[in-house]
């Protein structure tokens, strides 16, 4: 007597939409004052790069080095 192996098909998770998952502020505003050009633009990317509306305010004392 043989076993047959069954494929089982694993449960199906619920998905919920995406915008459901993600939650934004309206707006993110940043004092850049003082801080590195090159920090300060990987962490803007990144918010900008998930959707996120960013403000930039005092651009005019960004620290520039190297």
């Amino acid at each position: 007597f043989w076993l047959k192996a069954q494929k089982v098909n694993p449960p199906v998770a619920r998905v919920q939409p995406l915008f459901w998952i993600m939650s934004f502020k309206e707006q993110i505003v940043v004092d850049c004052r003082g801080h590195l050009l090159g920090r300060l633009a990987s962490v803007l990317a990144k918010e900008l790069l998930n959707g996120q509306q960013v403000v930039c305010v005092r651009t005019e004392d960004i620290n520039i080095s190297g």
